[in-house]
């Protein structure tokens, strides 16, 4: 039932994304905030890398990415020109970092986190059915708002905010449409249901209960959807789920997935198990043991499928667990953020494809450059939370 669950949640996140997309809820979002606490280049940077990790906090991140592209489109066209394909390169590295990162703060913000459930139960990992929906959110959420802060330095650092303006010293404050209005309640009814049924499919007595709810929920949600008329139009049409979808970025996607597939028909993880065997450190403490699985994880992730890598740490682990200095599960977790973690390539993630190639022109030496910055203290981040913060 739990991964019943994690299929309603994915599928009903897709379909509020393509409400916030056709809404034009989140360009009024991000203009509103920036109307009231101004719009100069840094202070749209935290705005973007905020947004976007609230969102992908209640929609899977890749779909957080594909509510905002609109945005990042818009803002690129209020550069001076010949900044225009710098300022493009910031946004879509804000974008990327907050979707990377807001994906932690919520069990369903990225696929990795649902492996993480399905290979727990498949190895039997000790504590794992202790994770929730709702209490991931007790240690996800300031991780994550930790990490974007982290993640805006590093951007006002690669990005000065005297080089690059704005043609408008403002953005007006527009009054939301009755459409807007819809998709925010939308939005955060799709909250409230999913965390609901989440508590019933992990509690014993009301598991069936819960992932048959969820699924009666995310059917009948679709449908109204779907149904729905709001000013003389549908709230979604079928055409709305696949129009304005961006396709270069989509094209970055199919790429990740298919070398996913090739290397995972090549057993390249079990090759890649032998060989990160051999590298990862015995006797170490908790924290370098640890820190070093992080750095691993992540930067390994930056030239293969952070699937493949994913589940050859975890094979790893597993068959190291009786002699790890940490429980098993912290490892696995921190694995699991850090295989999220990958800002420097942009086939690292299906985040990073999307925004890569949504955004035009955007410069992969300085994505090379700033990723890895964030890969590191991502890095650390991760583990002092895993090991002092997360209650596995």
């Amino acid at each position: 039932m739990e991964t019943a669950h994690l299929i309603c949640v994915f599928v009903a996140g897709f379909v509020v994304s393509r409400v916030i997309s056709k809404s034009g809820l989140a360009q009024h979002l991000v203009r509103r905030i920036m109307s009231a606490y101004g719009s100069t280049f840094s202070s749209v940077l935290f705005i973007l890398i905020f947004t976007t990790a609230f969102l992908s906090v209640i929609i899977p991140n890749a779909l957080a990415v594909l509510a905002v592209l609109p945005v990042l489109n818009t803002l690129r066209q209020e550069v001076q020109p010949e900044r225009r394909d710098k300022a493009g390169t910031a946004f879509a590295l804000a974008v990327i970092f907050g979707a990377n990162i807001g994906g932690m703060g919520a069990l369903t913000g990225t696929p990795a986190n649902a492996l993480l459930i399905a290979m727990g139960e498949a190895q039997s990992v000790a504590g794992i059915g202790s994770i929730s929906y709702a209490n991931w959110f007790v240690w996800g959420i300031p991780l994550a708002a930790v990490l974007c802060t982290v993640g805006w330095g590093v951007l006002s650092v690669f990005f000065p905010n005297r080089r690059i303006r704005f043609a408008r010293d403002h953005f007006d404050k527009a009054t939301p449409t009755t459409t807007m209005n819809i998709a925010q309640k939308n939005a955060t009814l799709f909250v409230l249901l999913a965390t609901v049924t989440s508590v019933m499919v992990h509690v014993g007595s009301t598991r069936i209960v819960g992932g048959i709810l969820a699924i009666v929920l995310t059917v009948g949600y679709c449908a109204w959807v779907l149904i729905k008329r709001v000013e003389g139009d549908r709230l979604l049409r079928i055409p709305d789920l696949y129009d304005g979808l961006p396709v270069k970025g989509l094209m970055f996607v199919g790429i990740v997935i298919v070398l996913g597939g090739i290397l995972k028909l090549l057993d390249v993880d079990i090759w890649l198990t032998t060989v990160l065997a051999g590298v990862l450190p015995t006797g170490w403490s908790a924290f370098a043991l640890c820190l070093c699985v992080a750095l691993v994880t992540s930067f390994t992730t930056e030239v293969l499928s952070n699937t493949v890598v994913q589940v050859a740490v975890f094979l790893i682990v597993h068959a190291a667990a009786p002699t790890l200095p940490v429980s098993e599960l912290t490892v696995w977790m921190i694995v699991t953020l850090s295989s999220t973690c990958a800002f420097m390539s942009p086939l690292a993630t299906g985040v990073n494809a999307l925004a890569f190639g949504g955004v035009r022109n955007v410069r992969l030496t300085t994505m090379l450059s700033a990723g890895f910055v964030m890969n590191v203290v991502c890095a650390v981040g991760i583990v002092l939370f895993g090991l002092f913060v997360m209650p596995y």
